[in-house]
């Protein structure tokens, strides 16, 4: 007898975007959406798999979203805006671990990492451990493509 159930549907599309540049309206939905998305749903089902859970899933992916996954331009693109998101993450973790308790101003406007437009601490142990949290999440994204 089941207890419970729950019913998890999934649709993805993303506009065709390959080699449409750089943010806001380029590629990088599609490398957003991977790394925040479609990996980690990968990795917590193979999480599942190997802690023998029985689940059931139901996806459906579009087919230009499909072919975008796996261009090979797309994936080479996608390797370099991890580079890039992971070297920002190590310069927050030691913006965000500074000693001196320093306030800096406010990011600008569509780059806040607290999503507050206040000053920060140099020295902000919440905002540290977030830094930390993304540059040990995106490598891994990374190891996912070998």
């Amino acid at each position: 007898m089941t207890i419970g159930a729950f019913t998890f549907v999934l649709h993805s599309h993303m506009p065709y975007a390959r080699l449409a540049g750089r943010w806001p309206h380029g590629e990088e939905w599609i490398h957003e959406a991977a790394s925040e998305t479609y990996i980690p749903l990968l990795q917590t089902l193979y999480d599942l798999k190997e802690d023998n859970v029985n689940y059931k899933l139901t996806m459906g992916i579009t087919p230009v979203l499909c072919e975008q996954l796996a261009d090979e331009t797309v994936l080479a693109n996608f390797n370099d805006y991890l580079d890039i998101k992971i070297a920002a993450a190590k310069r927050d973790m030691a913006t965000f671990a500074a000693a001196n308790g320093a306030v800096t101003a406010a990011p600008a406007a569509g780059a806040a990492v607290s999503g507050s437009r206040e000053p920060h601490r140099q020295d902000d142990p919440h905002l540290h451990y977030l830094a930390e949290m993304v540059q040990r999440f995106l490598p891994r994204c990374q190891n996912s493509l070998q």
